[in-house]
């Protein structure tokens, strides 16, 4: 069991210091509008808690943040590498050596990376890990919905004769055979006998139950077990009552986890013997986790496919430590993690005190721990229930002597009589009335109010509620009729804010326990579309928009501003009644601007909306350059010197530059659509933002643009993954677009020197004037060795240690086939010779059909080729190093021209087999004269092929 008490409040601003990469920030996020705007802006954090985020971020992000107007400070600097722990600050007096990174009256931030994560299994206190992982879109999104609880649960016999049924003894007889288990630790065959166990009891029941397996990178399987009873009106809808049953100590063989949590689990199993075969409205899933103690793997893995499978679950009440009583009273605490559950947690306490009295129960505002947050996590209403610790935490916690005879039968029968009373209640309860919205009638003094038919056959009627302040309604109406799904609300106030719920009456008189409040003005012209979006396509930009709910709607408009967000004239003649236009014949060069309008029938215009930025797909803008790269320092280089660097290795070319952290956000599909060849590269050694824009690449790529992407941790950067060795699932960008399917990262001890080209792909040394560190000596670290599917491999490692299982792994990946094309690097390629990256460029290029942009003399326009040539003149010499690929025996002549076209030097006119060769010019002409400054261009010609280059020579 862990678990972290409430909220950061703090006002100090902010000063961005050049000697930190990574920040923990924390964010206020504490009405509607500001999250909306963090929605949008496509933020996210590891933990949000009460009305604040808080997340690991680098300097650009920060710097995003801070220009959005977000209310923010700095929690502590250099993240990355620290392990952070949540604590009460009524325990830090019980911490040793332990640096506080923050602390309040509500929760403390504890630095322990000194002290290592297993140091959190020993403490006897309430604890966590604080989260790494980012909070998903689905937790946003739900945040945005105001969900109410209605307080209108009445006292019924059928729920009290339930609570009645709950056995202290029962309950005593679950916690001592787990206990007897002798040792729960997770993935041991004591675990396996314990979920074996489970499962024949919940089976006896009569429940449809099954083993819910996952798996665990240093160890083998694990298994949930989950039983189930179907509902009899709204089975889609789930109700979960769960506990784990895994326990730890503080030795390696013998975990009685009588308190921690055999008493958790008995929750659920107590439960599932009351409602066996008793009929409930929605489905009942009994459950107890597995490995709860190695970070709630179990419930993460559960939690996890349900938000992948887009489960209706209502509500989670989960039990953990409820058997140890440190005074005279008996105390609950209902933990929940933000306002996504507090109707939740309202019920819980209002349900309780009703059926249970003896029971205090303490609503913790908000807090955070044990199973019941991987479903809080990703937007469920979810709740945890504990032992309210008012004196001491439980010193018997995760040790030996964690035992039933340390517990009090009387608290968690209490608590588990609270449980069940509450489950009855949701299980015949009218659930909440779903996709209330409200439609403005183009009268400023009525609206029209529609919701979703309840899917439970009992419902014969709905409720409207209304009034002028949150959860505070003065007027309520009753629909009478299940099929009756709208209603018109009149005598309203022109520019007033009102706020509506809708609840389901059934007939037995029970009414929805929540409700998902709306507000709204009434007005009587259009609104605002929203949701105004320009899709790239080919050659063109479609906007959409979603639809407006004004019953006179007559239809809309679409303005265009060229280079500018200045709109001008509406580009549709006429009115449209869709939510869709295209726009056409547009140009790669141009970046185009829009905003919608909507019109009444009345001809009444209503405000412009938000204004939406695209290109088209044309994908004849030649290469844009994506740079990663911000750190600089520490023997890096610096951002300035890697964009030197790609100038170089693709002088000639057409190219534009997007650099990340000047722009403060990575590129949208509209601005890698007019580009024919993205070249992504990071040569920093951590902090990484691919994976941010991988919805971005993947449409690119769809649109039929090629992608080169290089530098460190390639794979890791742009699947998202980060725990080596990595399994890249399908539906990611890198397994379906770059056709790797597993990336391991070379260790500390590799030392890289070189790597083996392959497909012509010339050989690639390491400069060892740019080793960061001189403890590597002449040598990179930190190479990734991939295994692929459908790819060409085109570089193998080679290591200076020979006998390391990294040697001649792939490090670089082709894929030719589909739309586009694709190479990924697993080195970061400005620390190679900077010749022969320039010759490896070049083959890139080719592959993706780029050419030389030369303009001052069009004789030497190349034509598409498979020749590869490149020249360095800035390596350690004076002389002017070209490369070049021959992909078949030839005869080869590379001569020098002026920028007039006149013949300098002829350095080569012979005989070649395929391969990768080099030559030098020393900058002399036909005579060994030396040539003065200036520009000149290389033509090699290849059989009846030619390729010409530029090169501009200077004092």
């Amino acid at each position: 069991m862990k678990i972290v008490l409430n909220v950061l409040f703090l006002t100090f601003g902010f000063f961005c210091t050049a000697f930190s990469d990574d920040f923990l920030i924390s964010v206020e996020l504490s009405d509607q509008k500001t999250l909306q705007k963090w929605i949008e802006l496509g933020l996210t954090a590891n933990e949000f808690v009460g009305d604040r985020a808080f997340l690991i971020t680098d300097v650009i992000t920060v710097e995003k943040i801070k220009t959005s107007g977000f209310v923010y400070f700095v929690v502590d600097e250099n993240p990355s590498n620290k392990i952070y722990s949540l604590v009460s600050p009524q325990w830090i007096s019980d911490l040793s050596g332990v640096k506080i990174v923050y602390t309040d009256s509500v929760l403390a931030i504890t630095d322990i990376t000194s002290k290592g994560d297993d140091y959190l299994s020993v403490l006897r206190i309430p604890n966590r890990l604080f989260n790494r992982e980012q909070i998903p879109v689905r937790f946003w999104e739900r945040l945005l919905i105001n969900t109410v609880y209605m307080n209108n649960i009445e006292w019924e016999p059928y729920v009290q004769s339930l609570v009645d049924e709950v056995n202290s003894d029962s309950i005593t007889s679950y916690i001592q055979r787990l206990q007897d288990f002798y040792c729960r630790f997770s993935f041991t065959d004591s675990s396996y006998a314990a979920s074996q166990w489970l499962k024949e009891r919940f089976e006896g029941w009569g429940y449809q139950t099954e083993f819910d397996s996952f798996y665990e990178v240093k160890a083998a399987a694990e298994r949930n077990v989950v039983a189930t009873f179907p509902g009899s009106q709204a089975p889609e809808k789930q109700m979960i009552i769960c506990g784990h049953f895994d326990a730890t100590s503080n030795t390696a063989t013998f975990a009685p986890g009588a308190d921690d949590n055999a008493s958790g689990t008995a929750a659920a199993l107590e439960a599932a013997r009351i409602f066996a075969g008793i009929n409930s409205d929605y489905t009942l899933k009994f459950i107890a986790w597995a490995a709860e103690e190695d970070g709630c793997l179990g419930s993460y893995h559960y939690a996890g496919n349900a938000y992948s499978e887009s489960a209706d679950i209502a509500a989670v009440l989960n039990y953990d430590m409820i058997g140890f009583r440190d005074d005279e009273y008996l105390d609950n605490y209902i933990q929940s993690m933000d306002k996504t559950s507090e109707w939740l947690s309202n019920l819980y306490s209002d349900v309780s005190s009703m059926y249970v009295p003896s029971l205090i129960n303490f609503e913790v505002p908000p807090m955070g721990g044990s199973d019941w947050i991987s479903f809080a996590s990703r937007g469920y209403s979810s709740i945890g229930m504990m032992e309210a610790n008012q004196t001491q935490f439980n010193p018997n916690y995760h040790s030996t002597t964690d035992l039933l005879s340390t517990l009090d039968s009387t608290l968690y029968t209490t608590i588990i009589k609270s449980g069940v009373s509450v489950l009855a209640v949701l299980s015949v309860y009218p659930a909440k009335v779903e996709n209330v919205a409200v439609l403005v009638t183009g009268s400023d003094s009525s609206v029209v109010v529609q919701w979703d038919k309840s899917p439970e056959m009992d419902v014969d009627g709905y409720k409207i509620y209304i009034g002028d302040s949150s959860i505070s309604y003065q007027d309520a109406f009753v629909i009478t009729g299940a099929g009756i799904t709208s209603d018109t609300l009149l005598g309203l106030s022109p520019g007033i804010e009102y706020f509506l719920a809708v609840t389901a009456l059934d007939n037995t008189g029970r009414e929805s326990y929540c409700a998902d409040e709306i507000n709204f003005v009434s007005n009587s012209t259009p609104l605002a579309p929203q949701n105004v979006t320009a899709l790239p396509i080919k050659d063109c930009i479609q906007i959409s928009w979603r639809p407006n709910l004004e019953i006179d709607l007559s239809g809309y408009r679409v303005f265009r501003g060229v280079n500018q967000d200045t709109l001008l004239d509406s580009i549709n003649v006429t009115i449209l009644t869709d939510t869709c236009f295209t726009d056409s014949f547009l140009q790669g060069e141009n970046r185009y601007y829009y905003a919608v309008k909507a019109y009444d029938l009345q001809g009444n215009a209503g405000p412009l909306s938000a204004i939406a930025y695209g290109r088209p797909l044309t994908l004849d803008q030649g290469i844009l350059i994506v740079d990663e790269t911000h750190y600089g320092g520490s023997g890096f280089p610096t951002d300035s010197t890697v964009d030197e660097f790609y100038r170089g290795i693709l002088q000639g070319y057409r190219i534009t530059e997007f650099d990340y952290s000047a722009i403060g956000e990575g590129p949208l599909f509209a601005d890698l659509a007019p580009y024919s060849t993205v070249v992504w590269h990071s040569e920093d050694l951590d902090s990484f933002y691919a994976d941010e824009t991988s919805e971005q690449l993947f449409r690119y790529l769809q649109g039929g643009g090629n992608l080169w992407a290089i530098g460190w941790k390639t794979a890791s950067d742009f699947s998202g993954l980060t725990e080596y060795p990595i399994v890249i699932p399908m539906g990611n960008i890198v397994r379906d677009y770059m056709r790797v399917d597993t990336a391991d990262l070379s260790g500390p001890e590799d030392s890289l020197q070189g790597v083996v080209g392959n497909f012509s792909f010339p050989d690639l040394l390491v400069d060892e004037s740019k080793i960061p560190y001189q403890a590597w000596g002449n040598c990179l670290r930190y190479v990734e060795s991939y295994s692929y599917v459908g790819g060409i491999n085109v570089y193998n490692i080679d290591l200076s240690n020979n006998m390391s299982p990294f040697e001649g792994g792939v490090c670089a990946v082709l894929r030719m086939a589909g739309q586009g094309k694709s190479v990924i690097f697993g080195f970061p390629l400005y620390f190679m010779n900077s010749g022969q990256a320039r010759a490896a460029a070049q083959r890139v290029m080719t592959l993706f059909g780029e050419v030389v942009f030369v303009e001052e003399n069009p004789v030497f326009s190349p034509v598409p080729s498979d020749i590869v040539l490149s020249a360095s003149a800035f390596i350690f010499t004076n002389n002017v190093l070209f490369s070049f690929d021959i992909p078949r025996d030839c005869r080869v002549s590379m001569k020098i021209y002026d920028s007039s076209g006149r013949l300098v030097k002829v350095l080569l006119n012979r005989d070649f087999t395929s391969g990768c060769y080099e030559a030098e010019w020393n900058k002399t002409d036909l005579k060994d004269r030396i040539i003065a400054p200036g520009a000149y261009f290389c033509r090699l010609s290849a059989g009846d092929e030619n390729v010409s280059i530029k090169i501009t020579l200077t004092e």
